[in-house]
């Protein structure tokens, strides 16, 4: 199986669209009625540029230690009809032979997203802007930090491992701080994912850097 590209930079380096043009892409989206949004061209993954379907790029994912959840095209959801409560409680596991299956029962699900919480090892800090990342990095992470970061539709995703105690935190509920958000809990699209408004999601530290625990002073917080 082919591996996406190891070498990102800040700048977006080789997935086609660098962070400038997310930047551009995302100012000049103007609010979609519903027949915008029904009439929009399809945009599938862009792990289709590495030369992977999202069959595949799933199956790296899981080789990596993630578990990976089909989502629908340019959405944050997973298809109708996905039992994501049972895979989320670890009633339902994530095999390679159950990732091959999805391909057929759910084929407009080309994103791709990852499970968090201490039941899948994942910690997500969403930083909702430019600002809050360079506030997160120097205030919260002690310079930056070397575990995968991921440019969002808004800002940066920094992943960690998840304290085994650290649980229930789902988005919009856990700011340490305005704009920064601490989830452990739910999914997060995965690099090369596209957002509802047309950006891409993209690697800034390779998926594949190995996960760094969450820093103490955020532990500490969520813990009080």
């Amino acid at each position: 199986m082919q591996k996406p590209p190891c070498e990102r930079t800040a700048a977006g380096g080789k997935w086609g669209m660098d962070m400038k043009d997310n930047k551009r892409a995302a100012h000049s989206i103007t609010r979609e009625t519903s027949t915008d949004k029904a009439n929009r061209p399809a945009v599938t993954s862009e792990a289709a540029s590495w030369g992977m379907s999202p069959t595949d790029y799933r199956l790296y994912l899981l080789n990596l230690g993630f578990t990976p959840v089909p989502i629908v095209a340019r959405e944050k959801f997973p298809p109708k009809g996905f039992p994501l409560a049972e895979y989320k409680r670890r009633e339902l596991i994530v095999t390679p032979d159950v990732i091959q299956t999805w391909e057929h029962q759910y084929p407009h699900a080309t994103n791709t997203g990852y499970l968090l919480g201490p039941e899948h090892g994942r910690l997500l800090v969403d930083c909702d802007s430019p600002t809050a990342t360079a506030h997160y990095i120097e205030d919260y992470a002690g310079g930056t930090p070397t575990t995968p970061q991921i440019a969002s539709s808004r800002g940066q995703h920094f992943i960690y491992t998840c304290p085994p105690d650290i649980s229930g935190l789902w988005a919009g509920e856990n700011a340490i701080t305005p704009g920064i958000d601490v989830i452990a809990n739910g999914l997060a699209l995965a690099p090369g994912s596209v957002h509802p408004t047309g950006v891409i999601y993209q690697e800034v530290q390779p998926i594949s850097t190995p996960l760094a625990p969450a820093p103490d002073v955020l532990i500490e917080r969520l813990r009080k």
